[in-house]
């Protein structure tokens, strides 16, 4: 946006961040696009100076007798308090409005977030992302594990910064009978997102070209997403992907006996 001339008069922060002001601003505003005069008002649906993103995250019973369970950490290594919201990203939703909890983290402290899903939300039966959001820069982690009787197998899934990048690489993808892959998709923005991914094979040969679509700060993820493209067993293959918005990619590889699973985020 580029104003020709005017002055920001007030602001009110939060979810949805919004700026009053006069003068003339060349944009597209409220679907009309071009050059508006007099008494504006702008919103922005960032409701942070620092984003962070967790891919995946779950209370929920998978295949092959898994039960899948989300722990996140935050420390605030910063020499002031740290207010957080963490909005909560269910899979396949429309998260234009989430649902959020904030809190204090004061200095050199550290917010603990067992089984955030049910602990924290009180959703006995979800998978989702993560989304924080803080004045401050935070250290964000989380584990994602099968939780059974006699222990654990889990991945650790880092906290992301948005990225704003459209395009992004994964290897690694393997559909075996003792193997199997998930491949996921969260949109950075409040705006749908259209992701076009071609799969290739180990020997470089395109294996499929899919399309998928990632509503508004959505989360996505396709479960053993090589059987859509064939039923034979695929070792190593790659995949490239290019979207309209910014999206962050990655893959879950998961062994069929054990549920033990390693987390792929996507190269850029």
């Amino acid at each position: 946006i580029s104003f020709n001339r005017g002055a920001i008069l007030s602001s009110q922060p939060g979810l949805v961040g919004q700026w009053d002001f006069y003068g003339t601003v060349n944009a597209s505003v409220g679907g009309f696009t071009g050059t508006q005069s007099g008494d504006l008002r702008l919103s922005s649906t960032e409701p942070c100076d620092f984003s962070t993103f967790i891919l995946t995250g779950a209370h929920q019973d998978g295949a092959g007798g898994t039960h899948w369970r989300t722990d996140i950490d935050i420390a605030n290594l910063n020499e002031v308090p740290a207010k957080l919201t963490l909005f909560l990203l269910p899979r396949d939703t429309d998260n234009s409005a989430p649902r959020s909890i904030v809190r204090t983290i004061p200095v050199h402290a550290s917010l603990s977030l067992p089984d955030v899903v049910l602990g924290t939300f009180g959703e006995g039966n979800l998978a989702a992302a993560f989304r924080t959001c803080s004045p401050q820069f935070l250290q964000v982690s989380s584990r994602t594990y099968n939780a059974q009787p006699a222990g654990t197998y889990g991945q650790g899934v880092p906290g992301l910064g948005a990225r704003g990048i459209s395009a992004g690489a994964l290897a690694g993808l393997t559909e075996t009978a003792t193997t199997r892959t998930n491949v996921g998709f969260v949109n950075e923005t409040p705006y749908l997102a259209t992701v076009h991914v071609t799969v290739y094979r180990s020997d470089g040969t395109v294996l499929g070209a899919p399309t998928y679509t990632v509503p508004p700060f959505g989360y996505i993820q396709r479960f053993r997403m090589l059987t859509e493209l064939t039923s034979a067993e695929v070792e190593h293959a790659s995949l490239l992907f290019m979207s309209d918005r910014p999206v962050i990619g990655y893959a879950t590889v998961i062994d069929q006996a054990t549920g033990d699973s390693s987390f792929y985020p996507a190269i850029f």
